[in-house]
């Protein structure tokens, strides 16, 4: 498509399609960012991607055309709605204390997001999924997780919105989530996720596709 408008949200970085459908960014450092892609006519896209120091990435979009039904203007402002959570983001990947995993990394990984939560929570607190059965535990793909060999969780929050008591990654399919921020511990919890006690024990933030 031509014209389109890609935009690495919280940077200066933005161009527009040529008449092949191409876009071309120079000189972006590495880290971790979202891709916001917009055309009028279309549904606008959020992607995130990692790029590493002296690499090239191709990040393709597929735009898909709006119903006649739904208004374009909606949907266009959509596009820009709690942008600064996206640009929060990144500001937090290269200042926070915490891990951050775009769709690249999440992909990488072939282990579920529970799996891949343990591996940057502290050595003793790693995460189990369990299912009582009788008078027992077995292991199984449950709704139920703990930390094993911890006093507590950590709490978790679903593209920025306040932590819910009993709300666990397990409850989130891999395929459908985007990104997310994980901090060990309450004293790395940015300020804006610091809700009351609930992040005593550290936040897993969950960002949606």
């Amino acid at each position: 498509l031509e014209g389109a408008s890609i935009e690495i949200l919280g940077t200066g970085f933005r161009a527009t399609t040529t008449a092949p459908g191409t876009y071309r960014f120079t000189g972006v450092p590495a880290g971790q960012y979202w891709l916001l892609a917009r055309r009028s006519g279309y549904a606008p896209i959020r992607i995130t991607a990692t790029v590493a120091a002296g690499t090239d990435r191709e990040l393709p979009f597929d735009l898909e055309r709006l119903p006649r039904n739904v208004s374009e203007l909606t949907m266009l402002a959509d596009g820009g709605m709690s942008r600064h959570w996206y640009q929060d983001f990144v500001a937090r990947s290269h200042a926070s204390f915490g891990s951050f995993l775009t769709r690249d990394d999440i992909v990488a990984d072939s282990g579920d997001l529970v799996q891949i939560a343990q591996l940057h929570l502290p050595g003793r607190s790693r995460y189990t999924l369990e299912q009582r059965l009788g008078s027992g535990f077995i292991p199984a793909r449950g709704r139920l997780a703990r930390l094993a060999n911890a006093n507590c969780t950590p709490a978790v929050s679903f593209n920025g919105a306040r932590p819910e008591p009993g709300l666990s990654v397990a409850d989130f399919d891999r395929d459908q989530v985007e990104a997310l921020e994980i901090y060990p511990r309450g004293n790395r919890v940015p300020t804006e996720f610091a809700y009351s006690q609930r992040t005593g024990c550290g936040l897993i933030v969950v960002w949606g596709k």
